[in-house]
């Protein structure tokens, strides 16, 4: 490009500076600072007819400008800018005869290196278009790995491409683009069928939403008898955590058939997705057995809506519960003891009458402390149909004792489903797990159908006439009966159970409304056939899979039309102490949350504010929180804790504490204003709370919480769809979660792998510096301010006994009387050459001392050595002395049949 050169149009001028920029290794900028690829999509002809009609135009190194002036207080110390005052630039102007651009002049001495590595790694030379982004996100939305990726488009595009413009494809949002609600709930409503209802709050806050396609009712219309409910949390950013409700199917698979989050797990907000389950299912009143966790929410919200059913517990958190709950601290009771305990509850878990629980409960009233039978008294004694197994099978349970089926779904929802994922992006990964598992499942259920399984009996036989109309989950559990029923004695049969030809009371037949082996064995004592298809739930068999299965049924069954709703929650007022007590404990779950995700610093702070704000509630004043506008000040933003008398107290004093902070977060420390003044015009209250009278003891709140209340939830005040909340964008989420890293040692260590936990192993007696010797694991001393070794305690106990040893610690003088004579009872590790028997002189008398050197000179001229297993003697050929304790084994004592070829060996004993 030189002074000749004439451009007749925009696509000449762009061409030849795309020409001389890859030429000459410089990215230009157009004069107004946009970069020539702005130009290529804002300026047109037109734009080149103005730069024709106003005479010039420039363009500049990417180096260019006034150097950078930076005016930030240093809180992002790794920003960097472009800027070097480079004065290279190419001016254009107009010919004379008006219809050209031409060089004007062009500087081509720049004040930094050019070169095509550098070149190739600027921002506009790496920038991809719409259509590659396109393709890279979708790639990356199937979890594609970014360095194999990476690696690809650079061969492929023959540019360079980093990782962070791989992330910032992955994460970019166009400008036109719907709220994070919005783009949501249009997404599952584009679903065919699909109902989708949102909760919201009066105040126009998400409270939840409840998700459920055509599959997932079908599914529950065929299968209502049994519901599995649990939740899964983290999977989202917004706190919310995931609820599944699963049934069990013909075959014995595991069917979500609803699905719903919620940003509060009260009884109010649970009870609402209840009744959209069940306004959208008119089979809900067939569902008899609910199996879920001990939260008592749950649990009481349940039992409301579904009057019918038996609520169970899963036998996995009760056990967790009890180790949680019956601990030596909480309980006051020994080691010993607490395992005595436990060991006794598990048997009653497992309990398969109601005989062996009674034994049980019996001997736990006999032998456990006070304190612990009242405990499970009150929380699980009066509670056993729901924990017990011989009570919870007595009802249709399909031998379900867990809640695995939903943990198993919860852990392949979170192989795909990244922790604290965006709204949209949690729900469309959902639908891809849901996805999966339907096509899985519907793959096992036409084989089944298709299929002729190859039995090993013959044709004719009762396994093969129970194999042509059950499942093959339903038919093993036949066949195990059969061959229990012609093994069984009549000794071995419960004389309590009725047994008939068609019926019998046993958990099995309750459970799982299939034959059992008591039904069998009556069967064949009487010669009546084996083979009944009465016998058998009609859920069970062959062509009611068939019917009703979504793949390959040939039928339809009416629904209404998918639909969409918003439903505004009205709670009803608190009026109980234990109903206060709960909405309270919900809130201090939060809060306790959004403090411990804070940094160390903010999190100190927070906590003063807390503890504040508990000796201000406490003493029995108001609090009021008032934050300042930051739109009419430019200062820190201030919290202000304001203190105020409440009336029918003796309470006068009033304060003001002041938390401050920046960037909206609450970082500092608590000051009191000494003129104790309130907070300024410009302050607007948050929260005013008046808390005379609210003191509880929470000894009495936990014996509410666990003489299981009964719950209601008004829903008459519950409104479907107002017009002023029809509109989507207008409703507030609940508060991200902030993502603050990986805390240090939380789940994996520094190279990824799980944490294990520490354990304390032996360390060698010769790798103890001499120094450290004398000053490791220090007792404090309480006649001095000296320190005394644990090491010099082991010393001192080869030659006194364990109270002189206590004694001499805490600065008593030993005498003679103290030390042993006999030459036996002192171990041989105090003739080990490491030993420097000296270290322990200043713990004995005069006298005392005399003794312990004639006691060692005694048992150094007798070097017998004997193990310390079988208490024979030994020599050194024979024998392999442990590094940390310094007493000599057998080698076949030890365990050994030759020496470890290791340089230090540790005996079991130390190893313990």
């Amino acid at each position: 490009m030189d002074s000749e050169s004439r451009f007749a149009s925009y696509e000449d001028l762009k061409s030849a500076l795309e020409k001389y920029q890859k030429e000459n290794y410089v990215q230009l900028y157009k004069r107004d600072s946009r970069t020539l690829d702005a130009v290529r999509k804002r300026t047109t002809q037109r734009n080149f007819n103005d730069a024709l009609k106003y005479g010039q135009i420039s363009f500049h190194c990417i180096h260019g400008g006034r150097r950078f002036q930076s005016l930030s207080k240093g809180l992002r110390p790794n920003q960097r800018t472009f800027r070097k005052e480079c004065q290279a630039h190419i001016r254009f102007s107009t010919s004379e005869d008006g219809q050209y651009l031409i060089v004007k002049s062009i500087n081509e001495q720049h004040n930094h290196g050019l070169s095509k590595v550098a070149f190739d790694h600027l921002p506009h030379q790496r920038k991809l278009d719409s259509q590659q982004k396109e393709e890279i996100k979708e790639l990356l939305r199937l979890k594609a790995n970014k360095k194999l990726l990476q690696n690809h488009l650079q061969n492929s595009l023959g540019r360079v491409v980093l990782l962070k413009d791989l992330h910032n494809i992955a994460t970019a949002r166009s400008t036109n683009e719907l709220s994070e609600l919005e783009a949501t709930v249009k997404e599952l409503k584009e679903i065919p069928g699909a109902i989708v209802e949102i909760v919201v709050s009066e105040e126009n806050v998400l409270n939840g939403i409840f998700f459920q396609d055509k599959e997932m009712r079908l599914t529950y219309q065929q299968y209502p008898e049994i519901l599995f409910i649990d939740a899964t949390y983290k999977l989202n950013d917004l706190r919310m955590p995931l609820y599944l409700m699963i049934v069990e199917d013909g075959n014995g698979e595991s069917v979500v058939v609803g699905v719903f989050v919620l940003a509060s797990e009260d009884a109010t907000s649970i009870a609402q997705m209840a009744k959209i389950f069940k306004r959208n299912n008119s089979r809900w009143s067939e569902t008899v057995t609910i199996m879920a966790d001990k939260d008592l929410t749950e649990r009481q919200v349940f039992k409301a809506e579904f009057p019918d059913a038996k609520i169970l517990i899963c036998l996995f958190h009760v056990l967790r519960t009890f180790r949680r709950e019956l601990t030596c601290d909480k309980m006051g009771v020994t080691a010993s003891q607490r395992l005595e305990i436990l060991s006794i509850v598990e048997e009653m878990a497992y309990a398969r009458s109601h005989q062996r629980y009674g034994e049980l409960y019996a001997k736990l009233v006999e032998n456990g402390p006070e304190n612990v039978v009242t405990y499970f008294n009150k929380n699980w004694h009066n509670i056993k149909e729901e924990w017990v197994y011989a009570h919870k099978n007595c009802g249709v349970t399909f031998q379900n004792q867990t809640n695995n089926r939903v943990e198993c779904i919860n852990q392949k929802l979170k192989d795909v489903i990244a922790k604290y994922s965006n709204l949209q992006l949690f729900f469309r990964n959902l639908l891809l797990v849901l996805e999966s598992l339907r096509t899985e499942q519907s793959h096992r259920a036409i084989s089944i159908l298709q299929k002729v399984p190859a039995m090993p009996f013959e044709v004719g036989s009762v396994q093969h006439q129970y194999g042509q109309i059950l499942t093959p989950h339903a038919l093993e559990k036949v066949i195990h009966e059969l061959n229990i029923g012609a093994k069984e004695n009549q000794s071995q049969i419960n004389q309590d159970l009725q047994i008939s030809a068609n019926d019998c009371n046993c958990h099995f037949r309750r459970s799982m409304k299939l034959p059992c082996h008591h039904i069998f064995r009556f069967r064949r004592q009487y010669s009546r056939s084996l083979f009944c298809p009465d016998l058998c739930a009609v859920r069970w068999t062959l062509e009611y899979y068939r019917i009703n299965n979504n793949v390959l049924s040939d039928h339809e069954i009416e629904f209404h039309a998918g639909a969409f709703g918003i439903n505004v929650t009205k709670p009803k007022p608190i009026t109980s102490q234990f109903q206060k007590f709960k909405k309270a404990n919900l809130i201090a779950q939060k809060l306790a949350s959004i403090v411990s995700e804070s940094s160390m610093s903010e999190f100190n702070s927070k906590i003063e504010v807390l503890e504040l704000l508990v000796q201000e509630w406490g003493s029995g004043r108001a609090v009021a929180l008032s934050t300042s506008n930051p739109a009419e000040t430019q200062e820190t933003e201030s919290i202000n804790l304001q203190r105020k008398s409440v009336p029918g107290t003796n309470n006068t004093t009033a304060g003001t504490a002041t938390v401050h902070g920046t960037n909206n977060t609450t970082a500092g420390c608590v000051d009191s204003n000494k003129d104790g003044s309130h907070a300024s015009a410009k302050e607007k209250t948050v929260v005013i709370v008046e808390t005379s009278d609210c003191a509880i003891a929470v000894s009495e709140v936990c014996d509410a919480e666990n003489s299981t209340p009964a719950v209601s939830v008004d829903c008459s005040k519950i409104t479907m769809t107002p017009d002023k909340f029809t509109d989507l964008s207008n409703i507030h989420l609940p508060s991200k979660l902030k993502k603050r890293g990986r805390p240090k040692g939380l789940e994996q260590t520094v190279v990824g792998l799980p944490k294990k936990k520490k354990c304390d192993t032996p360390v060698p007696f010769k790798k103890i510096h001499p120094k450290d010797r004398d000053r490791c694991k220090f007792i404090s001393c309480r006649t001095s301010a000296n320190f005394t070794s644990a090491l010099f305690t082991v010393m001192l106990s080869w030659f006194v006994s364990p109270s002189d040893t206590n004694e001499a610690v805490y600065g008593k003088k030993l005498g003679s009387k103290s030390v042993t004579s006999d030459t036996r009872l002192i171990p041989n590790s105090c003739l080990d050459e490491t030993v420097n028997i000296l270290h322990i002189k200043n713990y004995f008398a005069y006298d005392g001392w005399a003794a312990v050197m004639k006691a060692f000179q005694s048992k150094y001229s007798q070097k017998d050595w004997y193990c310390g297993v079988c208490d024979l003697q030994l020599t050194k050929s024979n024998s392999i002395r442990c590094d940390s304790c310094l007493n000599r084994d057998h080698l076949l004592c030890a365990g050994l049949n030759t020496y470890p070829k290791q340089n230090k060996w540790f005996c079991g004993r130390c190893k313990k």
